[in-house]
């Protein structure tokens, strides 16, 4: 009699069983293998109970989101702190937090407060890479009025200043 669904000789599928209403009460790994028998193509196939492993993967990856938003959380209440003490890493890695909408929704303001961490980052000591950033931004008209030449000529401080990034950006 005929399988009710569709069997992929060499192939590890997964099959969903549900109840009367709808819901999915178990998962199923199906392994299957072309063969012949009595003279007519046949499958040999083996069934493995994969539902706990399932829950546990989506309870795992549920809870590693979590921890990274957590940690993401963290890192930003880190770096708010390093900059509000002049630190122009933590200026410049806030304002990457904010220009890459790390824990919070990009938009219009957050690129505005990243060009203004970016700005103090680049007038601190060791901002090069907030003067190479905010070049970017200015270059580019995020958060900040678009000019070319001043976007150009922050990268290009940057680049003095040790940033490997503003001198590839640079060429």
């Amino acid at each position: 009699r005929a399988c009710p669904f569709p069997m992929v000789a060499g192939s590890v599928q997964e099959l969903g069983i549900k109840d009367a209403a709808g819901r999915e009460i178990k998962n199923l790994e199906v392994n299957a293998t072309a063969t012949e028998w009595e003279g007519q193509q046949a499958y040999i196939a083996s069934l493995r109970d994969v539902t706990e492993w399932k829950r546990m993967t989506r309870a795992l990856k549920e809870s590693n989101e979590k921890l990274v938003e957590l940690d993401r959380m963290k890192s930003i209440e880190l770096f708010k702190g390093a900059c509000e003490r002049n630190s122009a890493v933590g200026c410049t890695e806030l304002g990457n937090s904010y220009f890459r909408g790390a824990g919070m929704d990009r938009n219009k303001e957050t690129d505005q407060e990243a060009a203004k961490l970016y700005e103090k980052a680049c007038s601190l000591w060791g901002g090069a890479e907030g003067c190479a950033r905010l070049g970017y931004l200015t270059r580019f008209g995020y958060g900040v009025k678009m000019d070319s030449w001043k976007g150009y000529s922050l990268i290009e401080k940057g680049c003095q200043q040790g940033s490997g990034y503003a001198c590839v950006e640079l060429g």
